[in-house]
């Protein structure tokens, strides 16, 4: 009997150190993968924000400060939050944390969370808002309005981090892997449930319903300007709509993977399990680092405002270079990207008149790019200065 017992105690044993061991493979290959996502998405994410404050084309907008203001929330949830969650996960495996560390972490981790949902919610509402009353719209781009719009969603972070890391009917305790490593910890059933209301579901229900009905007033928008006025499409309308479509890949990307690991807890702790959680969460705190792939794949504005900060830097290192001595190879490498990609282009427009509808078509060549741009006609309604664009 002793014996026997003794062969299954080392059995288990055995068992448990593979487990272990595939674990703290699964954790350092998804942590170094996790890393690497959003590092490089910050850099898409800073390439972005700089293009949004350097290109006109993209301040054009009434909302654009609503825009940057989201574009740079998830630069810093890729900077510090999901980096952060990525190295603590980590280290939660290796060994338990503290609950001095939890209250150090858990405000930052919540607070950006928090945070970066009520921002895509408020610039979700207002790009409703100029769907529904178009005429009404401007009272919602004034300076105060575009302020007011930029603090709600830190007022929200911080009255929801407030209780926890003050101690009042809750704390950040910490729980394994669960939560990157600290939770949101209550004994209150109505606190619990004010905490994912207003975090969670709240929040991404009011983005999902105001996105996905602004994107469907764009597509519709645009289909009717195609019928009126053929191959002279409204560029109004066509940015409308790719900036539409690209707010709702971002939503929805962000939206699956933390709803599928709403319901991963440590309370059966089998390696599978954990490993599971592992892929979840990586796969959640990497979710917002894709995001400028959906900005340059469907938006042609950001696309050409990504490749004019880029100019401007490529044009900032020739400069430098010029003037400092460097290593041959680099000022090769800068004398050739200026060769392919011409840092000073000139400009040539020229306007053409359609015969179909009697309106004018303006080609403007810029190096190897020619932008067209219907600009007004009986047909085509024209585009001033005065168009509030949302």
């Amino acid at each position: 009997m002793n014996t026997s017992q003794g062969i299954r105690n080392t059995s288990n044993n055995s068992t448990q150190a593979v487990n272990d061991q595939s674990l703290l493979f699964s954790l350092i290959i998804w942590t170094v993968i996790g890393l690497t996502v959003n590092a490089v998405g910050a850099i898409g994410h800073a390439v972005l924000l700089w293009a949004t404050f350097a290109y006109r084309p993209l301040r054009a907008a009434a909302n654009w400060p609503l825009m940057a203001h989201n574009i740079g929330l998830d630069l810093i949830m890729t900077v510090i939050s999901n980096s952060g969650a990525v190295i603590v996960t980590f280290k939660a495996y290796l060994q338990p944390l503290t609950p001095l560390f939890c209250h150090v972490w858990g405000p930052i981790r919540f607070l950006t969370i928090c945070v970066c949902t009520w921002t895509h919610c408020v610039l979700a509402v207002n790009r409703f808002l100029g769907m529904v009353s178009p005429a009404c719209y401007k009272h919602f781009v004034t300076r105060k309005a575009l302020l007011t719009g930029i603090v709600f969603p830190w007022f929200i972070g911080a009255t929801y981090v407030f209780f926890p890391a003050a101690g009042l009917f809750s704390r950040y305790k910490s729980d394994g892997l669960w939560s990157i490593g600290c939770f949101f910890f209550t004994d209150s059933p109505a606190h619990k449930a004010y905490g994912s209301v207003m975090n969670l579901y709240l929040p991404l229900t009011i983005s999902g319903i105001c996105y996905c009905l602004v994107a469907i007033h764009a597509r519709v928008a645009l289909r009717v300007r195609l019928g009126q006025a053929g191959p002279l499409v409204d560029r109004n309308a066509r940015n409308r709509y790719e900036t539409s479509k690209v707010l709702l890949l971002c939503f929805l990307w962000y939206f699956t993977p933390n709803l599928a690991t709403i319901g991963f807890n440590n309370s059966d702790q089998t390696a599978e399990k954990r490993v599971l959680i592992i892929k979840g969460l990586m796969l959640a705190v990497s979710t917002v680092a894709v995001n400028p792939l959906f900005f340059l794949a469907v938006s042609s504005m950001y696309r050409q405002g990504s490749i004019y900060v880029i100019k401007l830097c490529l044009r900032r290192l020739q400069a430098w270079s010029s003037q400092i001595r460097c290593p041959v190879g680099a000022c090769n490498i800068l004398r050739i990207a200026a060769q392919i990609w011409p840092l000073t282009t000139s400009s040539e427009t020229t306007q053409v008149t359609d015969n179909r509808d009697g309106s004018v078509l303006v080609l403007r060549r810029t190096g190897r790019a020619t932008e067209r741009e219907a600009i007004g006609g009986p047909n085509v309604p024209p585009t001033s200065a005065l168009t509030i664009k949302y």
